[in-house]
């Protein structure tokens, strides 16, 4: 270890006696002043606002008529009686819920006030 100090003080030495000097810093470098914030991010409404759309060509997707493909993810089942993410389904009228208030308050609905609970949700009886 020692060997490996005196090594590097030879080389140090030799480099001083060549007079080369490693820059630490490049000299060409300039910080950019700004307000001292950081970057700010522009919300789809700054970049629709700033996209300059008469030069484009119809045809070149911008932000304000990008269509996205619809999602893979299926989609959440929501509680018929509260609205809340349901967990559970009752198997005799098919409506969701999501505790066992909800549940036993399904359990007392009419038909024709399970019915309007569907057409709500869009799920159509078979039974008519």
């Amino acid at each position: 270890m020692g060997k490996d100090v005196e090594d590097s003080d030879d080389n140090m030495s030799e480099q001083d006696q060549q007079g080369e000097v490693v820059p630490v810093k490049n000299p060409n470098y300039h910080k950019i002043r700004g307000s001292g914030r950081g970057r700010q991010w522009k919300t789809v409404k700054n970049m629709i606002g700033l996209q300059k759309f008469e030069l484009l060509h119809p045809s070149e997707p911008t932000y304000a008529n990008i269509g996205a493909p619809p999602s893979t993810k299926p989609s959440k089942k929501l509680s018929d009686i509260s609205g809340d993410v349901a967990q559970y389904t009752d198997p005799r009228t098919g409506l969701f819920f999501s505790n066992v208030e909800e549940f036993q308050i399904i359990r007392y609905l009419t038909p024709d006030v399970i019915e309007q609970y569907k057409k709500l949700r869009g799920q159509q009886s078979i039974i008519s």
